[in-house]
């Protein structure tokens, strides 16, 4: 029989070798699935990842055995656990994608300019005499590693000299990160100064003149004492190291501890509360995959229900996954679990820079964050035992990828909870139909919560049927509850927010005489009449025109437009309250 070969199937990330790249190498005993290596790809190298191990008859491979080539050496600490790798072909098979776009979220980015080559001693001792050089760098090896970097580079000879060792089986080559260097002037830890009235001051005053600023500090408001580094704060105001260094120079951003100064007492769960951590702690207890709807009103506490699950899974020395739509809304749930976790929350998500994306991956994969927040692609993070996972808000449409590989975050995580045997909670005031439907089949376990925590008061909601003022032709923009109700609130001094789904000053324009409707050439969409400049905008893709006089179907000079939009309300509350100070907020604005 033929000798077989022992051979191993290596795959690398889409965006560095092409959608189908898993190629075959000459594998060395010792190869273990997960592991990451520099591989040679044509004329230069690539970080890929071992999928397989396996031994192989030459006449099987498809081609002469000759050209395969060996496995580079390893990158040490960038493993990927088995269950990241299980999560990727699972990822790959639900989006019909191939292995190596699925693999793409799942690799630490921005490595290969960190990659510093390290020459270690096997432990083995020489089985015939060598030379006197020789001797001598087994020697040094046998004391310490040998590292060789682009400041710091080995001479020639010393090279060829740790090259005849690996033949000889007495040194091997690996491949590690270099430790991040920090950045000169680098800002670090920083949170919100706790003088709130310096903070309303400058929102009151300079900050209408600095909108970049004072959206970063609103964000902020109430995470209370919680640190960000710079770059979270960067990412939850969607700002430039320039205004964050502005708010530092203006003392309202002070630097802070990584950790908290001291515990935050948790607040007593009500009974609702209660009965939620028991249901979900319970299946955390048995390690059951059990899906949870945790359908809870708006400030229901159901942020409290997620912390005392994770607390159950922590203290059981397990992992959480704690996954939110949207990374900029939620300083307060960091500062939440930075208060009861301290510095073992690691946040992951894709508007984080590459150094930054490294760093919080390697502190996961090391162990040292076991509490995971992030959107959606941190379900890619390298969790090797998770004890729950959590998906806040899980009617949100961000929580679908919309590039490739095309998953859902919710069939993926239902998917990790039975891999790993923990419970998943999907957290939402507004339930998405599928997951209500599920609830109610009996296919997820329903937890409702329908008061607000610490007794706070639900706001009373009254539902006006508009029909018989059309009816009698007595429409307006203002039901008469709704006009009464203004004019009680405005007549006490108090403020009112009227919220409406609609851009512009109305929706559509039509002609009267016969019906033509002004729609955009480019999206087949209706275009929407804004007064105050007196165009017609599509809300699709920007194209606008001036507003018509006259039908272009039949010239008449009945153009009209209908429905009701934001400018529209703003002018109807001017006309209806005249004494009433009105700001308008959308998109326009």
């Amino acid at each position: 029989m033929p000798e077989r070969i022992l051979v191993a199937d290596v795959g690398m990330e889409s965006r560095a070798a092409g959608a189908e790249a898993v190629y075959t190498y000459a594998a060395r005993s010792g190869l273990k699935v997960g592991d990451a290596h520099l591989v040679p790809l044509g004329p230069r190298k690539a970080v890929g990842y071992v999928l397989a191990v396996r031994e192989t008859e030459p006449a099987d491979l498809g081609f002469d055995a000759t050209l395969l080539k060996p496995v580079g050496p390893q990158v040490r600490g960038m493993e990927l656990p088995e269950p990241t790798l299980d999560l990727v072909r699972e990822v790959a098979r639900q989006t019909l994608s191939s292995v190596p776009t699925a693999l793409g979220p799942a690799v630490p980015p921005g490595t290969r300019d960190r990659l510093v080559a390290t020459w270690e001693w096997t432990g083995r001792l020489p089985e015939s005499a060598l030379s006197a050089a020789l001797q001598e760098t087994l020697r040094v090896l046998q004391e310490k590693a040998v590292v060789d970097t682009k400041t710091k580079p080995l001479a020639d000879g010393t090279k060829r000299h740790l090259r005849a060792l690996e033949k000889a089986g007495l040194a091997r080559n690996i491949l590690a990160l270099a430790p991040a260097v920090a950045r000169r002037g680098a800002l670090g830890h920083l949170r919100l100064t706790p003088d709130n009235d310096k903070v309303e001051k400058f929102l009151a005053g300079p900050g209408r003149r600095k909108p970049a600023q004072s959206v970063t500090l609103m964000r902020l408001q109430g995470s209370e004492a919680a640190s960000f580094s710079a770059q979270e704060i960067k990412t939850l105001g969607a700002v430039t190291d320039q205004t964050l260094k502005a708010l530092v120079d203006a003392g309202l951003l002070v630097p802070a501890a990584e950790t908290p100064e001291k515990p935050v007492k948790p607040p007593v769960p009500n009974t609702e509360q209660q009965v939620a951590i028991d249901q979900v702690s319970a299946a955390v207890t048995a390690g059951r995959a059990e899906t949870f709807l945790l359908f809870g009103v708006t400030g229901s506490g159901k942020t409290e229900v997620y912390l005392r699950c994770a607390e159950e899974a922590l203290k059981r020395g397990r992992q959480v996954l704690y996954l939110v739509p949207e990374i900029a809304l939620t300083a307060q749930v960091i500062a939440q679990l930075r208060a009861r976790f301290g510095p073992r929350v690691a946040v992951l998500h894709s508007n984080m820079t590459p150094a930054e994306r490294l760093e919080s991956w390697l502190r996961v994969r090391n162990g040292e964050a076991p509490v995971v927040l992030g959107a959606r692609s941190a379900v890619f993070a390298p969790l090797t035992d998770l004890g729950l996972i959590v998906m806040d808000e899980e009617h949100e449409a961000s929580y679908k990828q919309e590039s490739s590989p095309r998953y859902h975050t919710k069939r993926v995580a239902t998917w990790m909870a039975r891999r790993h045997g923990c419970p998943l909670v999907l957290g939402s005031a507004t339930p998405s139909v599928e997951s209500f439907f599920e609830a109610e089949t009996g296919a997820t376990t329903l937890l409702k919560m329908t008061k607000r925590a610490a007794s706070a008061r639900l706001p009373d909601v009254h539902l006006v049927d508009l029909t018989e003022m059309f009816r009698e032709h007595r429409a307006s923009v203002f039901a008469p509850p709704l006009h009464e109700a203004l004019g009680e609130t405005l007549a006490a001094g108090s403020q009112a927010i009227l919220f409406l789904n609609r851009r512009a000053y109305a929706p559509f324009v039509v002609c009267r005489d016969c019906g033509y409707r002004f729609m955009c050439p480019h999206c087949a969409v209706a275009l929407s009449f804004h007064r105050r400049d007196r165009r017609l905008r599509c809300h699709q893709c920007d194209h606008d025109q001036p507003a018509p006089e006259t039908c272009p179907e039949c010239a008449g000079n009945k153009v009209s437009a209908f429905g009701v939009g934001t400018e529209k309300v703003e002018e109807a509350v001017a006309t209806h309250f005249p004494t009433a100070r009105v700001a308008r907020l959308d998109r326009d604005i």
